[in-house]
């Protein structure tokens, strides 16, 4: 069996671990091979106000957020202290609705609804309660969405399909795109990957967060704890399962050095930490 050991320096983490693979797909560049998810480096229980967390962002300065599924409350997760604390509200009292994923970028925060509202608002400070507006992506029609990542590359917001109403987009990992330059839906889809690529996965993928890898590929996790790497085409790179620890997986984030986050909502709810081997 292969072994291996992750070090991220500065944090004093050290991981190892079995490192597991579908040989198919081995011999394809992707980033999720180089994590040991076996062994995680930390995992710590998250405060009862987040304990329904349903989406995880890293800002540019590699801070943490993360927010619940009922108010457009957002929090900061503090990794290294093993606490969380709240950031900021969408308005006041908070906007309410389900939420179901959160993306940054350009000082600007975003927060989707399964139903397809995207309520933007600028990064705010501690205590703020920040002024907003909803968009309508119209996918609400379409599909019941989970999931929130930016896309710098195109100037976009991913939005995976997390359960088809259209019969059309069944059988695929679908992934559509909001243009920040046009406030508007992109016609196709940014990603349509059948779920027969998808080598491995459990069950039917139902994704319930996507996520930008610093090298330009992109995460997508599935509430079965299956999570799949796709190239910026939409080639699948890789697909692996996260350890039986992951009851309920519903959120992903990752760092300029690769460090991934991964969220569980529970009883209690949980951050669990993974290093990247570069």
């Amino acid at each position: 069996m292969n072994v291996r050991c992750v070090l991220v320096l500065g944090a004093g983490l050290l991981g190892c671990g079995p490192v597991d693979a579908h040989s198919a797909l081995r011999g394809r560049e992707g980033a999720l091979w180089r994590y040991a998810l076996d062994a995680p480096l930390k995992r710590w229980a998250l405060p009862a106000d987040l304990r329904e967390i349903s989406g995880l962002a890293v800002i540019a300065d590699d801070r943490l957020l993360g927010h619940g599924d009922e108010r457009a409350e957002v929090y900061e997760v503090d990794p290294a202290r093993a606490r969380a604390v709240p950031r900021f509200a969408m308005g006041h009292p908070a906007a309410s609705g389900d939420f179901e994923g959160i993306a940054a970028a350009d000082g600007r925060v975003w927060l989707v609804t399964s139903t397809g509202q995207l309520y933007e608002a600028r990064l705010g400070s501690a205590g703020e309660a920040v002024q907003y507006q909803v968009h309508e992506t119209g996918l609400g029609r379409r599909c019941e969405l989970e999931g929130l990542t930016f896309d710098p590359v195109r100037r976009a917001l991913l939005l995976p399909c997390k359960v088809p109403h259209d019969r059309r987009l069944r059988g695929a990992l679908v992934v559509f795109a909001w243009s920040l330059d046009s406030a508007a839906i992109e016609a196709a889809p940014r990603f349509r990957v059948p779920i027969a690529a998808l080598a491995g996965v459990r069950g039917v993928f139902r994704a319930t967060a996507i996520e930008r890898h610093p090298d330009g590929t992109f995460f997508v996790l599935s509430s079965t704890g299956d999570l799949v790497e796709i190239d910026a085409s939409g080639a699948v790179l890789a697909v692996r399962r996260l350890g039986g620890r992951h009851a309920q997986p519903e959120g992903l984030g990752v760092t300029r050095d690769g460090l991934l986050y991964v969220a569980d909502e529970g009883r209690p709810a949980a951050l669990t930490i993974y290093g990247y081997a570069r």
